[in-house]
């Protein structure tokens, strides 16, 4: 029976000011995640011992977290401050990125830190904007505490399903993508497994929900909210080779057609450094955000820009403003370029691959082609409906 292991990532100081909650959470949320598979198992493991405290990194932590499936994070203001905490969380993005989806982190918010931001280092800012753009769950320790027996179960049992969901990813993973003791292991250059979540690029999109909305601000100008989710990984298949990509880099561009200008947002400038505004020398007046991947990844994914003020009830993002609220005036797109990820071969090992892949370029070439006939200047763009938004 194979035992799939989370490694708990938490300040100390949040533990000794609320003793029960990592405890109570450990215990919970191991039972509930494990109850929900047949022949496997899910263990917690977290420093009980206190081999954190002092000075001198531990290679006991390291090995934990190297062997590790899943790292849950106690998100807190302490745990931004904590170099370990932070050690942690970049030491298990390197095992993350061995699997090529850049999804086994669970986050926990139990300690508001929007009030801190201002306070972060430039180490601490990065990391904490790298954790927020995953799914996370809100669990204030105060409330948390507070809470009947029932009620701290059916949370934990949300949690639980999230945790579990990550766990069946890897269960389904193809034959001979883990080692003997079950690790994913390391892949080559050449040979590498692919994501089970990779969709076909014959039948899916890159681009998936793209949204932007016209909103009324107070002050009689209007709002441009937006959200861009792209599909993480796509693959086209060729006869003896297979090639999995995904979007690199992104453009989203909204002008006036009636030559209007397009102010840019100071919510979105101050968020994170892989968003920024640029300028096109034929269109200076329209509005254009540079999208690159986030610290660690490699690809675009769901929620490329930040989500609104209230994480969890507004998914859009403000990207601008604009005095003219008459939608028909306005055109918005999308523009990528996609990142290769990988080939993966048919035939057996020592047999030469350059016909291979040849026949995976041009199997991408030709369907990238057929799928974006007309678009100008060879770039893959979309175009994006945009809609004021229902009061």
């Amino acid at each position: 029976m194979r035992t799939y292991q989370g490694f708990f990532s938490y300040s100390h100081s949040d533990a000794a000011a609320d003793p029960d909650l990592v405890e109570i959470f450990t215990n919970l949320l191991e039972l509930r995640v494990s109850n929900k598979f047949t022949n496997a198992k899910f263990s917690i493991w977290r420093d009980a011992n206190n081999i954190r405290i002092g000075e001198k990194w531990s290679s006991a932590i390291e090995t934990a977290i190297r062997n590790s499936d899943i790292l849950i994070v106690l998100l807190s203001p302490k745990w931004v401050e904590s170099d370990f905490c932070r050690k942690e969380y970049s030491i298990f993005k390197v095992v993350e990125s061995d699997r090529l989806v850049d999804e086994y982190v669970a986050p926990l918010l139990v300690r508001e830190i929007s009030g801190q931001k201002r306070h972060f280092t430039t180490e601490q800012n990065e990391i904490v904007l790298e954790v927020e753009q995953r799914q996370y769950v809100k669990t204030l320790a105060a409330s948390f505490i507070d809470l009947t027996k029932d009620e701290r179960i059916a949370l934990v049992e949300r949690i639980a399903d999230d945790i579990a969901g990550m766990v069946e990813r890897m269960r389904d993973l193809p034959p001979g993508t883990q080692n003997d003791e079950g690790r994913s292991r390391g892949r080559s250059a050449l040979q590498k497994e692919f994501s089970v979540k990779a969709r076909n690029f014959e039948e899916v999109d890159f681009i998936d929900r793209p949204e932007i909305e016209i909103h009324e601000l107070n002050n009689g100008t209007h709002a441009l909210l937006g959200q861009l989710d792209f599909v993480d990984r796509l693959y086209v298949q060729a006869e003896k080779a297979r090639i999995e990509f995904g979007v690199r880099r992104a453009h989203l561009k909204v002008f006036d057609r009636q030559g209007g200008e397009i102010d840019r947002s100071e919510y979105l400038r101050s968020r994170q450094s892989n968003i920024r505004y640029v300028t096109l020398r034929d269109n200076p007046g329209a509005l254009v955000i540079s999208i690159d991947p986030p610290s660690g990844h490699r690809v675009l994914g769901e929620l490329a820009l930040p989500p609104g003020p209230k994480v969890g009830e507004n998914r859009l993002s403000e990207i601008g403003i604009v005095p003219n609220a008459d939608a028909a005036d306005l055109h918005a797109e999308v523009s990528v370029s996609l990142c290769v990820e990988g080939l993966s071969f048919v035939e057996s090992p020592g047999t030469p691959r350059s016909n291979a892949l040849k026949a995976a370029i041009e199997a991408i070439a030709a369907i990238a082609a057929a799928k974006d006939k007309g678009a100008s200047n060879g770039k893959m763009v979309r175009e994006v409906r945009i809609r004021k938004s229902r009061k």
